[in-house]
């Protein structure tokens, strides 16, 4: 187990939220439920040998357990306690960080999933564009949470096809 990189910043959850969270994921059926039918839309469209990366990925419960169905999965969050939860998870790629600009190369991240992040984020649209810098022709990208219902192709913030990204 091993955090790539720590550094300090902003996180949507206290230490405190982080610990209280990662004591009752295990045990909620909330968790378990939610995990399930992220796991049966990621059979749908991922490929379980490319690497899937759980941007904002919290504690890792979800990310955990699409490993345990084979995937190769790769976390990244802000919180450093959230991060040490994580790799205590079994899941080896973590980065304690956000992404920006300068440290993911545009176009290298074949598949990636946000679930529940964006209304953390204060400017989304801005974030969702970066996202879409960095996102891989062709791959895949996977978001729940409030903002659901409107895809970034709607809200024309990709430039290209959302089905091309």
């Amino acid at each position: 187990m091993q955090i790539i990189q720590n550094m300090n910043c902003r996180t949507a959850f206290s230490k405190k939220q982080q610990d209280d969270l990662y004591s009752l994921e295990d045990q909620s059926w909330w968790f378990q439920y939610r995990a399930r039918v992220i796991i049966g839309l990621t059979d749908h469209f991922l490929k379980k040998e490319k690497l899937t990366l759980d941007i904002g990925g919290g504690n890792g419960y979800t990310t955990a357990q699409l490993k345990e169905s084979g995937y190769e999965v790769g976390l990244i969050e802000p919180s450093a306690e959230a991060c040490r939860h994580a790799a205590h998870r079994g899941i080896s790629k973590v980065y304690c960080g956000v992404i920006d600009k300068d440290n993911t190369a545009d176009g290298s991240i074949e598949q990636m999933m946000l679930l529940d992040v964006l209304e953390h984020i204060e400017d989304d649209e801005e974030f969702l564009r970066l996202l879409c810098q960095k996102a891989a022709r062709g791959g895949y990208f996977i978001n729940d949470g409030s903002c659901l219902y409107v895809s970034m192709e709607q809200r024309g913030l990709c430039g290209r096809p959302f089905s091309e990204i």
